[in-house]
């Protein structure tokens, strides 16, 4: 299965800049509940794929969805993107095929329709649909993203072609945070992590109290071996946005690791600082925590911090 990769609220899934915390809500809810959580995702641009996924199918078919009024294609479109990130292609193509009667010369639909494609595996019928589309309207910023997608889909192992073609984008659209989250997400992996670093500061430049876009600076900074600067920034992120289990658990592994430094200035203030992280992260990965995760994760988590 592939996962249809999006960024910004149009076209890439990797990056969820107004998510903050990486855990799905309950199953059981109700429906006027799973409505509102829904259209406030819509509005945010906020993407949790599965937890999208389980709430309209809760919905999808009952008199909550006819009750939506125009608002139901709008959910039609959140709910086939969901389902092709979760791998059930025929309810995406179903949901296409009521937005195509709808919409059909909508070029949100054409995304999906490329996006099923992506998932399919058949990449040279979605490159040659969003050429396409380009020839049509040089200027559609979606169309554009995903040919960024489907070039990593296409090369894999060779991502210097998708950065060729992200660092295209941003010549013309350079105020796109997402775009250079984007950009830092492949260099990372390229291992190249001042240049990521160099691409998160853009959108901290941006949006410069952004939890999101501090927490994966720091995060970066920590790859890189720049633990008192991660250590720093992180502090930053639990300051702005204390329910966030990453940035509390990157903290407690950078007090571990300063705590090792033999010329340490301040020992007690880091040991302090390590049992705070120690107990936000047992409070947020117990069972009891609302922050509903995996139990191999909960696991592996309670045993570092412990």
């Amino acid at each position: 299965m592939i996962q249809c990769e999006m960024f910004t609220k149009e076209s890439f899934s990797c990056i969820q800049p107004l998510t903050y915390d990486d855990i799905s809500s309950p199953s059981t809810i109700n429906m006027s509940s799973a409505v509102q959580i829904l259209t406030d995702y819509r509005k945010e641009g906020v993407r949790r794929s599965q937890e999208t996924y389980n709430l309209s199918k809760q919905i999808y078919g009952t008199r909550h969805e006819r009750s939506l009024g125009d608002e139901k294609w709008a959910f039609y479109e959140q709910f086939a993107i969901a389902a092709l990130d979760v791998g059930d292609h025929n309810l995406a193509e179903e949901l296409l095929l009521r937005l195509a009667e709808k919409f059909p010369l909508s070029p949100r639909v054409s995304v999906i329709e490329g996006m099923m494609l992506e998932a399919k595996r058949e990449f040279g019928l979605a490159e040659r649909l969003y050429n396409n589309l380009l020839e049509e309207d040089p200027t559609n910023v979606a169309i554009q993203k995903r040919m960024i997608v489907l070039t990593k889909l296409q090369y894999p192992k060779d991502l210097s072609k998708a950065t060729d073609r992200l660092t295209t984008y941003l010549d013309t659209f350079y105020l796109d945070p997402e775009a250079w989250m984007e950009l830092a997400d492949i260099y990372t992996q390229q291992q190249s992590y001042q240049r990521a670093l160099f691409a998160i500061e853009e959108c901290l430049l941006m949006q410069p109290i952004n939890p999101y876009y501090i927490l994966k600076y720091a995060e970066t900074q920590y790859t890189s071996g720049d633990f008192h600067e991660a250590y720093n920034s992180y502090l930053r992120v639990v300051e702005l946005q204390d329910s966030f289990p990453r940035a509390w658990l990157g903290l407690k592994m950078c007090c571990r690791k300063l705590l090792k430094y033999p010329h340490n200035e301040q020992p007690e203030h880091l040991s302090r600082v390590d049992v705070l992280a120690t107990k936000m992260s047992l409070d947020m990965y117990t069972s009891s925590s609302t922050h509903k995760v995996d139990d191999d994760t909960r696991k592996a988590v309670l045993k570092f911090v412990e």
